[in-house]
């Protein structure tokens, strides 16, 4: 006998454990309910309720963390810490139900939360005619047709440089291009919608007259008009770092049927980076997300794609903070893209110059795959998909 330790912190890497085992198939879905720990926060509950639930966890195997002010049955309300195993809180969920005090509504909202956890909760989405399940790293290549961009500005605004640029993307691996027309640095002014689409059209025509090119095209702006001229030109994805909150950007994209990209940021490119605040970032953003989640699904948006707005709105130390913590935005059940390409958080936090900050892309991006993005807006299409190509083969043994 050989007694050997292990630590495993991904379902992706326990399955393959469960095979090499022997495993009978039929109950790896068993085992996964037992094998993944999880925590999940409640916020505000009421004291009764806190201790029924601190009981009943406890009785099955897990654990309810409260404050110690629980104990003088002093405090309306507490927060609470859940722990345990997927297959407790699924118990938990079903005695939750037979108890007062809120409890019920408690159940729900965890039943929800664990549905929504897991990655097959996307499903399969074809667009033009490219399919993806999110389960592999997804390469969104940056054009901006702009002359004012942070990174790159001026150096594309020529259509037929633009092009060229956007198939050199392709060439190095891209899943998705996004088009820009308007800049969205910090401090910039807007422009007309006019101008958006003087910028854009060339563009997207061109690449959408050109058979060889067989991958989605995406659209970043905030502007509907802008939005819905492209729509008519073939475009397949609105970008809108204004996370959707146009009613007439919501219309536009139900009526067309087409995924979108809602982004977080406070305040507009112009005042985002004037004394960002939050009570806490990654809490505040997520119930952002819920908020506007809930608008566009009511409204026939379905296909929703989250994006924090690393950059937008943050500081340097909150760009970190999202990063650690980007689990948590499982919790919202949509794909999450990540933009953290060149931007000036890089060099603020290790030093260096704009020059310098393709390394830290390329970690930044390593650090959320293996924290559960899904797609990453780069500009440097080949390296960072080397990178993340490797990641994924490391975490879930498979290549791209």
């Amino acid at each position: 006998m050989k007694l050997r330790l292990r630590y495993y912190n991904s379902l992706a890497a326990l399955e393959k454990e469960y095979e090499s085992i022997g495993c009978d198939l039929a109950g790896i879905k068993i085992m996964n309910q037992k094998g993944i720990f999880l925590t999940i926060k409640v916020e505000a509950l009421q004291l009764r309720a806190a201790i029924i639930l601190k009981q009943e966890m406890m009785a099955l195997g897990g654990e309810v963390v409260v404050s110690r002010d629980v104990m003088t049955l002093k405090p309306e309300k507490t927060d609470v810490l859940i722990l345990g195993t997927e297959k407790q809180c699924q118990k938990l969920i079903m005695k939750l139900y037979q108890q007062p005090f809120g409890c019920k509504e408690l159940a729900e909202q965890l039943k929800t939360i664990l549905e929504k956890r897991l990655y097959e909760e996307h499903g399969a989405w074809n667009i033009k005619e490219r399919i993806f399940n999110f389960k592999k790293p997804i390469i969104m290549g940056i054009v901006n047709i702009t002359p004012d961009s942070f990174s790159d500005g001026g150096k594309f605004l020529n259509p037929d440089t633009a092009i060229a640029q956007a198939k050199q993307l392709i060439a190095e691996g891209a899943d998705i291009l996004d088009l820009g027309a308007e800049s969205s640095r910090p401090g910039s002014d807007p422009v007309s919608a006019e101008e958006e689409l003087k910028r854009l059209l060339p563009v997207l025509q061109a690449l959408k007259n050109d058979n060889s090119i067989k991958i989605p095209i995406s659209i970043d702006t905030y502007k509907p008009e802008v939005a819905e001229a492209c729509l008519k030109h073939d475009a397949d994805i609105i970008n809108d770092i204004t996370g959707m909150q146009n009613p007439a950007m919501r219309k536009v994209a139900a009526e067309r049927k087409v995924p979108v990209i809602m982004m977080h940021m406070q305040g507009t490119p112009k005042t985002m980076q004037e004394n960002p605040q939050y009570n806490d970032v990654v809490d505040d953003i997520i119930s952002f997300f819920e908020q506007q989640i809930t608008l566009c699904e009511q409204e026939g948006v379905t296909q929703i794609i989250c994006d924090p707005g690393i950059g937008f709105g943050k500081t340097v130390e909150q760009n970190l903070e999202i990063l650690k913590r980007l689990k948590e935005f499982q919790i919202l059940g949509k794909p999450l893209l990540i933009g953290t390409s060149r931007k000036s958080f890089i060099n603020k936090a290790i030093g260096g110059t704009p020059e310098d900050r393709v390394e830290g892309t390329i970690a930044s991006n390593v650090i959320a795959c293996m924290n559960g993005a899904h797609i990453f807006r780069v500009h440097d299409v080949k390296a960072c998909k080397r990178a993340l190509d490797l990641t994924n083969l490391i975490q879930n043994g498979e290549k791209k």
